[in-house]
């Protein structure tokens, strides 16, 4: 059989869900005509025969039945789709928005090749030959154009959208359907990461903002998320270093500097086992380059979605006004008004792509110019609305916005001497600031900057709603 192309791996993962759920035959997002490649047509009836017919579903009756329609269906084919433990059903709309985006771009493009046809025969162009010309125009043109039920671009009646909304809600049976894997913001933001949205994470320098992306980052990996990766400020490789530290849980400067060779050795062993781990996961991609553009997301999220057969996914972008189009200006223009300009883009492309974005942005210190005289004077510096840098827009477009605020961190630099005060714990506030769906409450986590990690601090103290 021929290599496996990224459509074949989307319809062998329709297939798989298929095997999974059989009731998704009678779905009316699914058709036999969604597939391509007449193999896996051939096992979608087959898998239909079979649940139509009664027949116990078994690895053996599915290669029967299919190879007995086409003899080049292998058993080992039809092992990998029963046998197969990676598919839930949760993603068929993925997955048919991919497959059904294929079909069509493949007509449109047979239309244009029947034109470049028509006019390379043709010397003269008749009333016959623009007729036919003009049809394969519109035609094409309509399989650029047009939708599926699930796109934004479509204008829908009530009952078009009831029913898009009541597709939704079946898949929301066992609770949230969208997680970061993350307690705090699991808790904090009602909507998750849902696709077609995005969030922003704030804090000054020092804060553990980057932290907090990296747990993010290595929960989405964990959970099998999919997950693209843009670390625009910082490079591959202590970008992987901090990885490793959080996921060893083994301090930063000893995996950057080993003391000897002992240590070493021993560090390269655990990495190599946790390489296995990580080198296996399809669904992660990282880039480090700090010149991309909106248009080169959309280029590296399309082949992306391709390349793992869905739709949706999270990109986390650190940070994200380093993206280009947040910091070229156009005549005429100021900074706020670009920042607002590229926010749009982003909104609009989540919405196309049906991704969600969370991005990560810097506060501007107007609240650290308070004296400070008394340990407490440092809750002051507890990030506010206003300090969003350079531009209010990304405040008002992103659904959520979430602060962090690490108080130690202002203690060591005005009691960094006195130990009764530096006796304490260091806990990173996350805050949300804003979200569209629900309150503005506080929870804390505790803080390891020597591995890079942060965990759960439930019940403190300092938990409650934002007074800004």
């Amino acid at each position: 059989m021929a290599e496996v192309n990224p459509i074949q791996i989307a319809e062998l993962r329709l297939l798989r869900n298929l095997w999974a759920n059989p009731n998704l035959l009678d779905s009316q997002e699914y058709s036999d005509d969604l597939f391509c490649s007449s193999f896996c047509k051939t096992i979608s009836k087959s898998i239909d025969n079979l649940t139509r017919n009664g027949t116990p579903l078994t690895t053996d009756s599915l290669y029967m039945e299919s190879a007995r329609n086409d003899s080049s269906i292998t058993r080992d084919l039809i092992k990998s789709i029963t046998e197969s433990t990676t598919e839930s059903g949760s993603y068929i709309t993925d997955i048919v928005t991919v497959l059904k985006d294929y079909k069509r771009s493949m007509s449109a493009l047979d239309h244009i090749d029947h034109i470049k046809e028509v006019i390379s025969k043709n010397n003269v162009l008749t009333p016959e030959v623009v007729q036919e010309l003009r049809e394969n125009f519109d035609a094409a043109e309509e399989q650029i154009l047009v939708t599926d039920k699930d796109s934004v671009k479509r204008i829908m009646t009530l009952k078009e959208w009831g029913d898009q909304w009541q597709e939704d809600f079946k898949l929301r049976t066992n609770g949230k359907r969208y997680y970061f894997n993350e307690p705090v913001l699991d808790e904090l933001v009602v909507d998750g990461p849902a696709p077609g949205t995005g969030g922003l994470l704030v804090a000054q320098s020092g804060m553990g903002k980057s932290t907090m992306v990296l747990k993010l980052v290595n929960g989405f990996i964990n959970a099998g998320i999919p997950c693209m990766f843009f670390s625009l400020e910082m490079g591959s490789i202590p970008t992987y270093d901090r990885l490793l530290a959080n996921r060893l849980q083994i301090p930063y400067t000893e995996i950057v500097n080993p003391a000897d060779t002992e240590t070493y050795n021993a560090i390269l062993e655990q990495v190599e086992q946790e390489r296995q781990i990580l080198d296996n996961n399809p669904l992660f991609r990282f880039c480090e380059d700090a010149n991309v553009s909106v248009s080169d997301l959309k280029k590296a999220i399309i082949k992306f979605q391709e390349q793992i057969g869905q739709k949706y996914c999270v990109v986390v972008l650190d940070l994200i006004t380093m993206i280009q189009d947040f910091v070229t200006t156009k005549s005429g223009l100021g900074m706020p008004q670009t920042i607002e300009l590229a926010i749009n883009k982003m909104n609009a492309l989540s919405k196309e792509l049906g991704i969600h974005y969370i991005g990560t942005a810097q506060l501007n210190r107007a609240g650290e110019s308070t004296s400070v005289t008394d340990p407490e004077d440092v809750l002051r510096f507890r990030p506010s609305r206003h300090q969003v840098k350079n531009s209010s827009a990304l405040l008002e477009r992103c659904r959520y916005v979430v602060s962090l605020f690490r108080k130690k961190y202002y203690l060591e630099q005005y009691f960094g001497d006195d130990e009764e005060v530096m006796d304490c714990e260091d806990i990173v506030e996350l805050q949300i600031l804003k979200q569209n769906n629900g309150k503005t409450p506080r929870r804390c986590e505790l803080f390891d900057g020597s591995t890079f990690s942060m965990t759960y601090k439930p019940d403190d103290e300092n938990a409650g709603d934002f007074d800004d």
